[in-house]
């Protein structure tokens, strides 16, 4: 029996849209001269953008509308101008001023969440509390979560968790971008209900949960841990946060795990456990959708010295598909990556752009 569609969500991610140039592209902050491995300030290409755009209208000719989400780092540096152009990219627009174009999801704050980025104080210099510009975009305070009734009787639940929550403005987490977000779970599980008949369960969170360390393989791994001293390690989920995580989703039943953060797109079945109760989850860790994927011309030529850049992945973003297949509910998540000329395209075979480990997962939920 062929699969039924019950809903679809386009996942984009570390958008990092930046100050804008006038062809488009986003101005480079002067600290990129000096620590050019900060690749978040980086900033958004025109290109990409376009081709985005272009994804989500061929869906829409296809006569399929996507919920949209976002998981986190809309912006370089959090500026209140970055905002503004993330908004007006994101939303029904206008943004003639910034791209040409704009996505039209109209009420894309509501199924999205903010980064690390999105927290800085509007400058590179990545320490202190964030703009207005934040508050602004995301007028809901997290944690939050959406019930939405899809056709078949299933229930979609999609729960928003802002992993910064417990950073301080002022710390090493800050400035290791690291995520902290206890508090948040706790504060979640009071606030939901019991899970019905037929529903799925999905959390939005920026910071990514399989990491290097985590091998892509095509079955299921178990969900990491990490040792409470591990003081210097950057861009990861802080030890606390992520047993608490680990723990939630067993204990709440939740399913799928939308993250982004570390700019390489991966899918990942994790097995959560807590005691003698392990429940699998579905981890789609997005990379980054609009971010330059090629280095300016200035900070390439460093790549000759002794220290070269490291390449910069494809920007990518996630298909999610909640599909009834034969009575069963079935989640299907697929990897796009942007190829030069073609834009936003499939990674299964036979394509050329083919990532290391799966790039598409099928999980019964």
């Amino acid at each position: 029996m062929a699969d039924v569609r019950l809903f679809s969500i386009l996942q984009v991610s570390d958008l990092h849209l930046g100050t804008r140039l006038p062809n488009g592209d986003a101005r480079l902050p002067p600290a990129l001269a000096v620590l050019p491995l900060m690749t978040g300030q980086l900033g958004h290409h025109r290109i990409a953008a376009r081709e985005l755009r272009r994804f989500v209208t061929d869906r829409l000719a296809a006569g399929v509308r996507d919920t949209m989400v976002v998981s986190g780092d809309l912006t370089a540096v959090g500026a209140p101008a970055e905002f503004a152009l993330a908004r007006a990219f994101l939303g029904p627009g206008p943004s003639q001023r910034q791209f040409g174009v704009s996505l039209g999801f109209k009420n894309w704050d509501e199924t999205s969440v903010s980064g690390n980025h999105d927290q800085w104080p509007g400058h590179g210099r990545v320490i202190g509390g964030p703009t207005q510009g934040l508050a602004r975009t995301f007028p809901n305070a997290f944690p939050f979560f959406r019930k939405i009734q899809v056709a078949g009787g299933v229930t979609l639940t999609l729960a928003m968790v802002d992993s910064d929550a417990d950073v301080r403005p002022v710390s090493l987490s800050r400035f290791l971008g690291r995520g902290k977000f206890a508090s948040q779970l706790a504060a979640l599980a009071k606030m939901l209900p019991r899970r019905e008949d037929r529903e799925v369960r999905v959390m939005v969170v920026h910071h990514a949960v399989a990491d290097a360390n985590v091998p892509l393989v095509a079955g299921a791994t178990p969900f990491p841990r990490r040792a409470a001293n591990a003081r210097w390690r950057w861009l990861e989920i802080a030890p606390d946060s992520l047993l608490a995580l680990e723990r939630f989703v067993v204990d709440h039943a939740f399913q799928v795990v939308m993250t982004g953060h570390r700019h390489r797109a991966r899918l990942t079945e994790l097995t959560a456990s807590k005691g003698t109760v392990s429940r699998p989850v579905l981890e789609a860790q997005c990379g980054a959708t609009t971010q330059r994927d090629v280095y300016p011309g200035h900070l390439l030529r460093r790549m000759r010295g002794p220290f070269p850049l490291p390449a910069l992945p494809a920007n990518a973003l996630i298909l999610h598909e909640l599909v009834e297949r034969d009575g069963a509910l079935v989640w299907i998540a697929e990897i796009f990556q942007r190829a030069p000329g073609r834009g936003f395209v499939s990674t299964a075979p036979p394509t050329a752009t083919r990532l290391p480990g799966p790039t598409r997962r099928e999980m019964q939920v």
